[in-house]
């Protein structure tokens, strides 16, 4: 008798220990978004509450990512368009033209998102007229690279060089992946990972202790 009672005690304590240390497994998506494979890898309390987690996590970095393009239309095209003269815009994109402003003192000009006339420059040479700009129309889109060119007020930007224009690219896509962190740790996810073509941030550990991959 006692045999089978040592033997009921101890398939209850396995069955206990067993249950205190099953894990809820990583949850892990993965879209085409700003321009690239973005991967998003969280974990939770539940697997519903990780998924969650993502999800919104994908929607946050979906917001930055469509108010960040250069499609006809978008934030990004009309302050382009309408060069001199502040123009508002959603937070987000005041705030990442502040850090590009910011970056582009720190680095000494060497990340300028006024860039974009000579991004201009080049694309007009896709598809079947696949030539190398000429030297010269280099030279005069660089005229109108100058970092020093843009101004935040607020939620308002302005490009005071007339004929200069933005891509955030440079910016967007890491600023998308901080969001997207801080909504997971809003949430409540105990630990994640976002991985947009190789910007990559992670906070807290793996269910099992390791280190995120």
């Amino acid at each position: 008798m006692r045999i089978y009672l040592k033997l009921f005690y101890f398939l209850c304590l396995f069955c206990t220990l067993a249950g205190c240390t099953r894990t809820t497994p990583i949850t892990k998506r993965t879209r085409i978004l700003l321009g690239t494979a973005v991967t998003v890898k969280a974990h939770a309390d539940s697997k519903r509450d990780a998924l969650t987690c993502v999800n919104a996590a994908f929607q946050k970095m979906d917001l930055v990512d469509s108010i960040c393009g250069y499609q006809s239309g978008s934030e990004v095209d009309r302050i382009n368009s309408n060069t001199g003269r502040f123009v508002s815009v959603p937070f987000e994109v005041a705030e990442i033209v502040e850090k590009s402003i910011k970056y582009s003192r720190l680095s000494n000009g060497a990340l300028d998102v006024t860039i974009d006339p000579v991004f201009r420059l080049w694309h007009r040479f896709e598809g079947e007229n696949l030539s190398v700009p000429s030297r010269q129309s280099i030279a005069s889109a660089l005229s109108f690279v100058d970092y020093r060119s843009m101004a935040v007020d607020g939620s308002s930007v302005r490009i005071s060089t007339e004929g200069g224009s933005i891509d955030l690219g440079a910016v967007a896509k890491g600023y998308a992946v901080d969001r997207g962190i801080a909504v997971l740790e809003s949430l409540g996810a105990s630990g994640g990972l976002i991985d947009a073509g190789g910007d990559i941030r992670v906070f807290g550990r793996r269910p099992d202790g390791g280190l995120w991959r």
